[in-house]
C-alpha cells in the first residue's frame, strides 16, 4: 500500500470501526434517554396537586376585590389560568407566591 491509498481490507476495518463506534454512541444515547425518562417519572410522581381557585376565592384569600385581582392578573403580578372566554382561575401555589412576594399574611 502506498501513502494516501487504502486497500479493501483497510476500508472494511474502517467501516467496521465506524459501525462499532456508532453502535456504542446510539446505545449510550438510549441509556441516557431511559435515565431521563425515569427522572421525569420520578418528578411527575412527586409533584403535589395544585388546586385551582376561582376569582372570588382568590380575592377573598388576598383580601382584595375581584376586580383588583383581575387587574393584577392583567399587569402580570399574579398568573391566572383562562377557563373560558370570560372566566379565570388561579393556582393556589401562585396565590401563595403572591402573598410571600408582597409580605401579606393570608
Amino acid at each position: 500500500m502506498t501513502t494516501g491509498q487504502l486497500n479493501i481490507d483497510d476500508l472494511h476495518k474502517l467501516a467496521y470501526d465506524l459501525v462499532d463506534n456508532l453502535f456504542f454512541t446510539v446505545k449510550a444515547q438510549n441509556e441516557s434517554i431511559l435515565q431521563f425518562g425515569a427522572i421525569l417519572e420520578a418528578v411527575k410522581g412527586s409533584q403535589v396537586e395544585d388546586n385551582l381557585l376561582s376569582v372570588k376565592e382568590t380575592a377573598e384569600l388576598l383580601r382584595i376585590k375581584p376586580a383588583s385581582l383581575l387587574k393584577s392578573r392583567r399587569n402580570g403580578s399574579i398568573k391566572g389560568v383562562r377557563i373560558n372566554d370570560k372566566s379565570w382561575e388561579f393556582y393556589k401555589s401562585e396565590v401563595d407566591k403572591y402573598l410571600k412576594r408582597h409580605n401579606r399574611v393570608p
